[in-house]
């Protein structure tokens, strides 16, 4: 319970410095608080630390200090972003070739084709195999298979502004979106889905908050109902995808793969603390930045990506191996403590100024939000940058969007359009 309280208190208290939620501090703050407080609700036998929660809180208020600090920043602040897509029909064609592209490469890699597809028997099979395949041996696809998942999930993040400040969904926009999606149910990898949800979540957040000068309020009806249903999705899909699989023979009962499940959000921070207090396994030594930034090292051929983030597994219980240690296990062996502390508080700093819309331009502010944010809500299990696809999704965001969105949207009705929605 002291572990639950001292990270209640940071969050208040880091509410209460950056005044916002959104702000990077105060929400990686509470995104550790509901963390542990489900830890201790739905998994009370997991080992927990307080000298590694403490650590943890260090680092989080390193990330505060950074966010007050970027609030002493002046600038003129950027007009309103364009977020309407002006060019439609050359828009979803746009998203369709990659998401296309992105789907075919998949079955190519996984050995699959069309028309097994279509029977659940089938399918089950196939997710069965490329799962075992891809924890023991890994999958080579190419490089340009990555640039295609990267552009489509540009393409979602556009997608997302433009619903926001048109005030609809664009059902037909979305088609791309669940080709994706369709492509990541085949080899059963949960991961890049939730990825292309965060940045779709964040890139609204944020034009809401361009067209009305201010943040939805988190813990408002709206968003509340939002989330709720965003996060029975994610339950969801990690349903199915565990059933998938275990494979259609398998005797497992839903109650079965419910507990087997529920190492993934609650088993973080007790991972970590293993680790930090020595019951973790050895770690082999890397580059500088290789947990932060892996993929990047993978793709330039300086070192190979590690399956599964970390090698090495600790015992949560007798009966439940974990491999999640946040993305602060990396950091620390990155760059060492004092090191982490540091780029805490720089990403913070860099994150606060984004978050006012001030120095970046509204496209720029943008990416920077949404990729400080993504890497802080990502933090309870790995670095969000890790990922070579999600950061070329953030760097080909303004060319993207410059070139199918434009201004001829009514920014003010659309500005009134967004406060009737958040009030």
């Amino acid at each position: 319970m002291t572990i639950v309280l001292s990270w209640v208190l940071l969050s208040l208290v880091a509410r209460t410095l950056e005044r916002s939620w959104w702000s990077p501090g105060a929400l990686i703050s509470l995104l550790f608080t509901v963390n542990a407080i489900g830890t201790e609700v739905f998994a009370p036998e997991y080992y927990d630390s307080l000298g590694a929660n403490l650590l943890l809180e260090l680092f989080a208020l390193c990330m505060v200090v950074g966010s007050v600090l970027g609030q002493s920043v002046t600038g003129r602040e950027s007009g309103p972003i364009r977020a309407v897509v002006a060019r439609r029909w050359g828009f979803i064609a746009f998203g369709s070739v990659f998401a296309i592209l992105s789907f075919g490469i998949t079955l190519q890699v996984v050995g699959a084709r069309f028309g097994e597809l279509i029977s659940p028997a089938s399918l089950m099979n196939i997710a069965q195999s490329a799962t075992q395949h891809r924890y023991k041996e890994g999958f080579d696809f190419p490089v340009y298979y990555n640039i295609c998942n990267a552009l489509v999930l540009t393409y979602s993040m556009v997608a997302a502004s433009h619903f926001v400040a048109a005030r609809r969904v664009d059902v037909l926009m979305l088609a791309p979106v669940l080709l994706y999606s369709a492509s990541n149910v085949l080899v059963t990898t949960r991961a890049p889905i939730l990825y292309l949800i965060t940045l779709m979540l964040f890139a609204a957040v944020f034009t809401g908050r361009s067209l009305t000068g201010r943040f939805i309020p988190m813990f408002s009806a709206r968003f509340l109902a939002v989330f709720g249903l965003l996060a029975g999705v994610v339950a969801g899909l990690f349903f199915y995808f565990q059933v998938l699989r275990f494979g259609e023979s398998s005797q497992r009962s839903s109650a079965d793969v419910w507990l087997h499940l529920r190492r993934w959000p609650w088993g973080s921070l007790p991972g970590f603390s293993l680790w930090h207090d020595g019951m973790g396994g050895t770690t082999p030594e890397h580059h500088v930045g290789y947990y932060t930034f892996m993929g990047i090292y993978d793709n330039l051929g300086i070192e190979p990506r590690t399956v599964g983030g970390y090698s090495d597994y600790v015992y949560l219980t007798v009966n439940e191996p974990g491999n999640i240690y946040t993305a602060f296990r990396g950091m620390v062996l990155d760059f060492g403590r004092l090191g982490t502390g540091v780029v805490m508080l720089c990403i913070g700093f860099i994150g606060s100024i984004a978050s006012r819309h001030q120095v970046f331009s509204a496209r720029w502010a943008l990416v920077v939000y949404v990729g400080v944010s993504s890497f802080v809500v990502w933090t309870f299990v790995i670095s969000f940058w890790a990922f070579t696809a999600n950061l070329l999704g953030l760097a080909a965001f303004p060319i993207v969007q410059r070139v199918f969105c434009d201004r001829t949207v009514k920014l003010q009705k659309a500005k009134d359009d967004v406060e009737q929605s958040i009030n």
